[in-house]
């Protein structure tokens, strides 16, 4: 990111305008947003590096063990018909529950200013719910 654009600066503000709260952690903005589609929890993260931004938004609802491959599937065909945002089924290492995930980095090489960023992570959230939506409504996920 041009050393002109502060990230955080704009995060804050887009935040302040939708009137949502996050946290930061680990140089990320995180956002909890507990009334997603079908009564779901939705957490989203963004983070930037020297010329992207990464957006991911996971489902805090757990997908059980028998719901994998259909979960795979239902991911698989997503990114093959749909450009944004790229969905992703999480497994973690650790053994706890699998879960599933949308993603997009966007090139900011250029200057970001409010109203373009805003734009971005607009699009960003509801591509994103409207997958979640097509996930539960689709594949029961």
């Amino acid at each position: 990111m041009p050393p002109s654009v502060n990230w955080q600066e704009l995060v804050a503000n887009w935040a302040e305008i939708r009137a949502w709260k996050y946290q930061t952690k680990d140089n990320q903005a995180i956002f909890d947003f507990s009334d997603g589609p079908g009564g779901r929890g939705l957490s989203m993260s963004i983070a930037a590096s020297s010329d992207h931004l990464s957006f991911q938004m996971t489902d805090d609802r757990y997908l059980d063990e028998k719901d994998l491959p259909v979960a795979v599937a239902a991911a698989n065909l997503w990114n093959g018909t749909h450009r944004l945002p790229t969905a992703y089924i999480q497994v973690p290492e650790d053994g706890s529950q699998a879960y599933i995930g949308a993603s997009f980095i966007a090139d900011i090489s250029v200057d970001c200013d409010l109203e373009r960023f805003a734009r971005l992570a607009d699009t960003f959230v509801q591509l994103s719910l409207g997958m979640f939506e097509y996930f539960n409504d689709k594949y029961a996920l």
